[in-house]
């Protein structure tokens, strides 16, 4: 009888000790610090630069040269992640737009007279704000589509006609166009990774003032993004 006690009372002493020691090894605070707990990225600001093609892809382009007809812009972004995954940004930025017309009567600006060449040329201050996905809170390291609206204010616009006559080479130009509305607005959508990304722009107001009876350039521009940001 004492040799059974004596064997359960072994028995029962490891087996307090064994649940002390599990609950000590599961439970310590001690070891909360090694914890790791996935939060949203801090606010992080953008400088971007963009290049793009102006074009529609279909019979309005019967009316531009479309790599003679770029876009080219600079901006700043602010990013405000709201939950995870989910961002809102809002942007400031300078575009340039670019358009070189065929030689057609029908898109003559200022005569009805054919050129050897003919540019116009706008160039806008810029506000854009939307919504951004990303896989992962580091940007840097990120697959990401991103929604913004646009809207773009005038600042500069100019039509010029190359012609050459003989060995002279002839260059008109005139700018402070009136009839050119001073404001356009679309939205555009990108996808991208990192630092690059793949965007398309759609126009959704007119350039030429409804009065003027031009016909409206192509609405579509499709290009690529780099950027380069810290928190």
């Amino acid at each position: 009888m004492k040799q059974f006690l004596l064997l359960f009372s072994f028995l029962v002493g490891n087996l307090v000790f064994a649940q002390d020691y599990l609950i000590k090894e599961r439970f310590d605070p001690d070891n909360f610090s090694d914890v790791k707990i996935d939060t949203a990225s801090s606010n992080y600001h953008r400088l971007k630069s963009s290049w793009g093609l102006n074009t529609n892809l279909n019979e309005d382009d019967e009316l531009i040269s479309v790599w003679g007809s770029n876009l080219f812009s600079i901006s700043y972004a602010y990013d405000k992640p709201l939950f995870k995954g989910f961002h809102w940004n809002f942007g400031i930025g300078y575009n340039w737009d670019n358009y070189r017309f065929k030689s057609r009567n029908d898109m003559m600006l200022h005569d009805s007279i054919g050129h050897d060449k003919v540019k116009f040329r706008i160039q806008y201050a810029s506000l854009n704000t939307g919504f951004r996905l990303q896989t992962s809170k580091d940007y840097l390291t990120s697959f990401y589509l991103e929604v913004n609206g646009y809207f773009n204010v005038k600042t500069f616009t100019k039509y010029t006609t190359w012609d050459k006559l003989e060995s002279m080479k002839i260059v008109n130009s005139a700018s402070r166009l009136s009839y050119v509305n001073p404001y356009n607005y679309g939205f555009e959508a990108k996808i991208g990774y990192g630092s690059i990304s793949f965007y398309s722009r759609y126009r959704l107001s007119n350039i030429f003032d409804s009065e003027s009876g031009y016909r409206e350039l192509p609405r579509l521009a499709l290009g690529i993004t780099l950027e380069v940001g810290e928190p």
